[in-house]
């Protein structure tokens, strides 16, 4: 019997560390949708403020880790 994978969400707030040879972490910050887009997030960078936009799909495809809980979970995919 298979097992669905549980529905990842993303929350305002919630912290990610990007994997790889400089691991750094991310708060999502804002959310980005457009018609002819899948779902993004606006993410900062905590040790210096750098801005990026990412697909959600790669915060979840092992490129980032979620770090802990969000203070400020009021919306999200």
């Amino acid at each position: 019997m298979f097992r669905r994978k549980p529905a990842f969400t993303v929350a305002r707030g919630d912290r990610f560390e990007k994997l790889g040879n400089r691991p750094s972490a991310w708060i999502v910050e804002e959310f980005v949708e457009r018609s002819d887009h899948p779902p993004h997030v606006r993410l900062v960078e905590e040790a210096t403020g750098r801005r990026a936009t990412v697909a959600v799909s790669m915060l979840e495809s092992g490129a980032y880790r979620r770090l802990g809980g969000a203070d400020e979970a009021t919306d999200g995919f």
